[in-house]
């Protein structure tokens, strides 16, 4: 059995002088714990710095699509994930770019919400478009952290999606 750096465990016994080697991967050991836990927690800092974001929390909105069928959102910071409660009778395109003269068909940060579905949406972005029929209603909640690759929540009568 090893340690998490490579080495065997200490042996009981008289505590002995670490070699030059042993103290440069135990260094090197903390130091790669302190980058990743430095990373996990940037994006946390960026939202409470330059958003003015409490509880992570970007956006809770109820609204009814423009004329053009869509409804743009941006922030100063990276949005993780949407909530995306689809009240319509048709499905929405969700997208983690700005407006376009119609929705795209399909590709990266492109996600398809079904008629009456609650979906989490990772968006990795500033900004969210979503595309569907005007008037159409959708509700959405918005947050800084990523939610669960792929998942559907359910329908919003609470049968199968």
């Amino acid at each position: 059995m090893s340690t998490i750096l490579g080495t065997p465990p200490a042996e009981p016994g008289p505590a002995r002088k670490p070699r030059r080697g042993d103290a440069e991967r135990i260094l090197a050991g903390e130091l790669l714990d302190a980058f990743r836990a430095s990373a996990q927690t940037h994006t946390e800092f960026m939202a409470r710095l330059h958003g003015m974001v409490v509880n992570d929390v970007l956006a809770v909105e109820t609204v009814a699509l423009d004329a053009d069928g869509r409804i743009f959102r941006q922030w100063h910071v990276a949005a993780g994930a949407a909530e995306i409660c689809n009240l319509s009778t048709e499905e929405v395109t969700v997208t983690a770019s700005g407006p376009a003269s119609g929705p795209p068909t399909g590709g990266v940060g492109v996600s398809v919400v079904p008629a009456g579905a609650i979906r989490i949406v990772n968006l990795g972005s500033r900004q969210m478009t979503i595309y569907g029929t005007a008037t159409d209603r959708v509700s959405f909640q918005v947050v800084t952290r990523g939610g669960i690759l792929g998942s559907t929540i359910g329908a919003i009568d609470g049968g199968a999606p």
